[in-house]
């Protein structure tokens, strides 16, 4: 392999790391050899495929700004010496009323504490860290000297022209998912930037074109990572519940669930070993429950009808999307007693290609 890309993905949730794991084995398919960066709660996951990987400084908008969890110490931000650094987010949960009662929990809804966050947080924590972030991707990219860059993470993008690395970006993040008039203003800005710096804006959408889509993007189909050689799953899957880093609340769905008699498998608990992809478990599902749109994107390839309980800004944001355009396959639910009832009237079948190798193929036909 005598060409390298350099695959980096976004530090907050694991399932950045999976999609761009997806990217990464779909072009050393294609004869091309990547090299893998980013870190916080995804680094396990690229770690058990075998790979190594630089872990530049991790940052955390979403506990700093919104209040989604306990932010990370400064320490705990900054990579140690051999690069490697641990900054897993963990959820706080509170209940509050809903209307009407629907069962065992009263009406109560699970969500998130929000009084955590502030603007001084993220003055303090999170953009130091960026500054730093992007300084250790400049540093690496200057040392690893790819062909390209392949990446949805925007301080990759901001140091790949630093460096005069090709860039490729992959996201689904754009301005209109956010209600805050600062996440709105610093999204747009951002997808501006991305779509005038990058070869290709590479939208990854399980939608039809859509007014709040970033104008200019190439569209391409959703992104999950197949496995390669890994155990096959349980028979008795049944309910699969897959939290985002900043879920609440699926240890109760849980409960309910089997006391109802229900098969349940939630990803993350005491009893669930870390796995090279997650596409097997969504295939033998009855149905799949998450929060974050890389597990929504693999429903979508695994066949898997799919109940989305959102809980960052992002989530919400895309999950509008998804009931605007009245997606087959897909409910948008916000709390556990409906979740529920999602779960026993679950939607059809949905129905996509991977988009991995087609991302893969764009890029390798744009290598020098």
């Amino acid at each position: 392999m005598d060409r390298t890309v350099a695959v980096a993905y976004y530090p907050e949730g694991a399932g950045h790391a999976t999609r761009m794991l997806a990217v990464a084995k779909a072009l050393e398919a294609r004869g091309v050899g990547v090299s893998l960066a980013g870190g916080g709660p995804g680094a396990k996951y690229v770690e058990h495929n075998g790979y190594e990987q630089f872990s530049p400084t991790a940052v955390d908008f979403v506990s700093d700004y919104q209040g989604h969890g306990a932010p990370a110490s400064d320490g705990e931000r900054s990579a140690g010496d051999d690069g490697s650094t641990d900054a897993t987010a963990t959820a706080d949960g509170w209940t509050a009323p809903v209307e009407g009662d629907m069962g065992r929990f009263g009406g109560r809804r699970v969500g998130i504490a929000e009084e955590t966050g502030s603007l001084a947080r993220v003055f303090a924590r999170s953009l130091p860290c960026s500054a730093k972030r992007v300084r250790d991707y400049v540093r690496w990219l200057r040392d690893l000297g790819p062909e390209a860059v392949v990446t949805d993470d925007m301080f990759a993008a901001m140091a790949a022209p630093v460096t005069n690395t090709p860039l490729y970006v992959l996201t689904h993040n754009t301005a209109s998912y956010y209600d805050a008039v600062i996440e709105q203003a610093f999204t747009w800005l951002l997808n501006r930037y991305q779509l005038a710096g990058a070869g290709a804006f590479l939208y990854p959408a399980i939608w039809p074109p859509d007014p709040g889509d970033p104008p200019g993007v190439t569209r391409v189909p959703p992104v999950a990572l197949e496995a390669s050689g890994a155990e096959p799953p349980p028979e008795d899957v049944g309910v699969l519940l897959v939290p985002s880093t900043y879920s609440t609340g699926f240890e109760e769905l849980a409960g309910v669930l089997r006391a109802e008699g229900r098969s349940v498998t939630l990803v993350g608990d005491g009893e669930w070993s870390c796995v090279s992809a997650l596409l097997p478990y969504i295939r033998a599902a009855d149905v799949v429950v998450c929060s974050g749109y890389s597990t929504v994107m693999e429903a979508a390839v695994g066949g898997t009808p799919c109940v989305v309980w959102p809980f960052t800004d992002e989530q919400h944001g895309f999950t509008r999307v998804i009931e605007r355009t009245g997606l087959h396959g897909f409910k948008v639910e916000h709390s556990i007693p409906h979740v529920l009832r999602a779960v026993r009237q679950p939607p059809e079948t949905p129905r996509y290609e991977n988009g991995a190798d087609r991302v893969a193929e764009f890029v390798g036909n744009r290598l020098a």
